[in-house]
């Protein structure tokens, strides 16, 4: 979506906001230093600069969007639903990705299709986001 040089700085932005905000969190900083809404802030604005470095077409946006919304209202208050937002927007990029680059390959992996492990990779996908730290 974006011509080569703006990719990488998009790519550049995403993942060095996004460990920026991880180690923050690591180190116990949103909240008594660092505001969790100007974290939420950042978090959002690294998912978008990732998602459209990775293509991400603007009808499926919403999904990574949501996750990082989800991902910064759980860091403020702890709630399930927010938590819930994040597996749903999580799991819908990962269908996308997963969609996009491999589901349409036929090869076989150790006697399986590769479709039936895109499938049993996201089925597995469901479980691994519903536990926190996993």
């Amino acid at each position: 979506l974006l011509p080569p040089p703006w990719g990488w700085v998009a790519v550049t932005f995403g993942l060095g906001g996004t460990a920026g905000v991880g180690l923050a969190h690591h180190l116990g900083l949103l909240g008594s230093t660092v505001d969790v809404t100007l974290a939420g802030c950042g978090l959002l604005l690294c998912t978008t600069a990732g998602s459209l470095a990775a293509g991400v077409p603007f009808q499926w946006l919403v999904a990574p969007l949501v996750a990082a919304s989800g991902l910064a209202l759980f860091f403020d208050s702890k709630s399930l639903r927010e938590y819930t937002m994040f597996v749903g927007g999580a799991f819908f990029t990962g269908v996308w990705f997963v969609q996009q680059h491999f589901w349409f390959l036929d090869i076989y992996v150790g006697g399986m299709s590769l479709q039936a492990v895109c499938k049993l990779a996201l089925a597995a996908l469901v479980p691994a986001l519903m536990v926190p730290g996993l």
